[in-house]
């Protein structure tokens, strides 16, 4: 009972699909002979405008050839066209008698017109022949044509243009990869095609589908066929043809196979959704909802196990970042402070009542300048994570360091809805390299101290003796410095100091060491290659500090400085050779001051 309506509704349902495919068969029957005849009419338009195109040069040619039988008319002729080679002018004009007792040596244009007038004279059934195409130097397709001089014996032969037949059929509305062409029916060689190609232009297509189709339906006459892909660009297309009856040549047109289809599909889109979504509709809601309901169910389970994972997660990191050990506070997109954990309050002295609803300006010291927070911002805004190092403030005032990574945090669709900042304290660090800053620099000049200078130089010594290189010591005084103090006071003496140190920091290279020995005394560790290079280094420094006046509070300065050089040595204590370089800058002072002098 409950089959035969089961039965009933498949046979109704086969009915539908069998009509379904006799009226899509039918639309592309009809589709397919609407378009072969379009195809035809293409064709038949085309033969007669190539066919008065190649008349009109024919006639043209005719024209010419009664008129040049006047003595020197040929000459004249060449003059014209050389001065205006526009219009119907045809180049390269050349008689038969000319070609055959070689007056004419030199063409302005050789299309292959001495080819033809071979080939005529040997006996043509016409009086007139078109040769083969040649693609010019400059750009242009050209093809010889020769006409039969009224003597009925020799015969005059000129190049003309043919791109003008490409611009008929590029007037036309074909659709796309369709194909217009002329084929020589002497040796079925493509003479032009558009669309054009150069070096397809002579190819032989005798051996080709498009031939043997010909042959088997005469290609004197019209014919059509289904070619699969053509040789010239190997597209499947329809293809007609058809004799222009103008010099052995055939018309040959083609539409892509697909565009048969494409139109059909086109024409019936509408009509065959309509019907496929009403039969697939009855199907789907007949076969498949019972179906439906039980994958909606599954992924509805799914959902719900992914949304329980997915707060147990968030629970477990709430906990993690609940008793780290490690400051850290969750904002919005705009920097608006929506979470503490209790580091937080206990660095800061901040509630978390306190800080909720604030920005982190709230921690925010003045030391840190603003283009650190700019490039923080900035970094953030790009949607990268952030690393550097802030000092920020307690509640009570009181400065600290911290190591600070800022990251966002994105929603499912890629935008950010939130920033992480994890703080750690680093102020007893911050402590220690200041504490080791100070202990290894000087405070007035920020160079390297005696003591550093010292370490330094011992490890350069060490060097020198385990891999045999070379280094030199450079002491330098400031000459009558004490004047200076005398005369204008220890704080403009500070000033001579610190320029002092900013000359030589910018002449020595960047492995070079610069270090203030103590009151106006400084040296200099120079890594060399050779000896002379310190003493060109020595000279570059005594340059540098008089190249110009010093600029002070006191006005401008006149500052000079002696300097003395020595070698490391393997053989030399470290003290031994300062004093050897002492030596020396007192030599440099005795001989006048602001100079240098080497000491081995």
């Amino acid at each position: 009972m409950i089959r035969m309506p089961l039965y009933s509704a498949m046979v109704g349902m086969l009915a539908f699909v069998l009509l379904l495919a006799w009226i899509v068969w039918s639309g592309f029957q009809d589709t397919e002979t609407a378009l072969k005849k379009n195809l035809n009419l293409v064709l038949h338009e085309n033969n007669l405008a190539t066919h008065a195109v190649l008349q009109s040069k024919v006639q043209r040619l005719r024209d010419i050839s009664y008129w040049l039988q006047s003595p020197g008319a040929m000459s004249s002729y060449r003059e014209q066209c050389a001065s205006n080679s526009g219009g119907d002018c045809l180049t390269g004009l050349v008689s038969s008698r000319e070609f055959q007792t070689k007056v004419v040596k030199t063409m302005d244009v050789d299309c292959g017109q001495h080819d033809l007038l071979r080939s005529v004279q040997k006996g043509s059934p016409q009086n007139y022949k078109i040769g083969a195409t040649t693609w010019m130097p400059g750009g242009k397709t050209m093809a010889p044509i020769a006409h039969l001089l009224p003597n009925k014996t020799d015969w005059l032969a000129g190049c003309f243009e043919v791109d003008g037949i490409r611009d008929i059929w590029r007037s036309l509305e074909l659709p796309p990869q369709s194909s217009m062409a002329l084929v020589r029916g002497s040796d079925y060689r493509l003479w032009i095609r558009e669309p054009f190609k150069p070096v397809l232009l002579g190819i032989d297509l005798s051996d080709g589908p498009l031939v043997t189709a010909m042959k088997e339906q005469a290609p004197s006459t019209k014919g059509i066929a289904e070619i699969i892909a053509t040789k010239t660009d190997f597209v499947a297309r329809t293809v007609q043809w058809s004799p222009i009856g103008a010099g052995d040549l055939i018309l040959v047109a083609g539409y892509p196979k697909d565009y048969f289809y494409n139109s059909w599909l086109k024409r019936e889109w509408l009509h065959l959704v309509t019907l496929g979504i009403f039969s697939s509709v009855i199907i789907i809601l007949a076969t498949f909802s019972w179906i439906t309901m039980q994958r909606q169910y599954r992924e509805a389970k799914a959902f719900a196990l992914q949304i329980e994972e997915r707060e147990k997660k968030a629970q477990l990191m709430l906990q993690a970042i609940e008793q780290s050990a490690v400051m850290t506070f969750i904002t919005d997109a705009n920097g608006v402070i929506e979470y503490v954990n209790p580091v937080f309050t206990e660095w800061t002295g901040y509630t978390a009542e306190e800080a909720i609803g604030q920005k982190p300006s709230l921690i925010k010291s003045d030391t840190t300048p603003d283009e650190l927070y700019k490039d923080l911002w900035q970094t953030l805004s790009a949607g990268k994570e952030w690393r550097g190092e802030i000092q920020d403030r307690r509640k009570t005032g009181d400065a600290y360091w911290a190591s600070v990574v800022i990251s966002p945090v994105r929603h499912a669709n890629g935008e950010i809805e939130h920033f992480i900042s994890i703080h750690e304290d680093i102020t007893e660090r911050k402590q220690l390299d200041e504490a080791n800053y100070l202990a290894n620099h000087d405070q007035l000049t920020g160079l390297a101290n005696r003591r550093s200078f010292m370490d330094l130089a011992n490890r350069k010594m060490l060097e020198v003796q385990r891999n045999n290189s070379s280094a030199a010591i450079v002491t330098t005084d400031i000459d009558n410095f004490k004047s200076v103090n005398d005369t204008y006071g220890h704080h403009v003496g500070d000033e001579v100091l610190c320029e002092f140190s900013r000359r030589l920091k910018l002449a020595v290279r960047g492995h070079d060491v610069v270090a203030r020995m103590g009151g106006e005394e400084f040296a200099i560790l120079v890594s060399q290659q050779v000896e002379t290079e310190a003493v060109e280094a020595a000279e570059r420094f005594c340059k540098a500090v008089n190249s110009s006046p010093f600029e002070t509070s006191a006005g401008l300065l006149i500052v000079t400085a002696s300097f003395g050089v020595s070698a490391l040595s393997a053989d030399l204590m470290l003290d031994e050779t300062l004093k050897i370089c002492d030596k020396a800058l007192y030599e440099a002072k005795g001989a006048g001051k602001n100079c240098v002098r080497f000491t081995e």
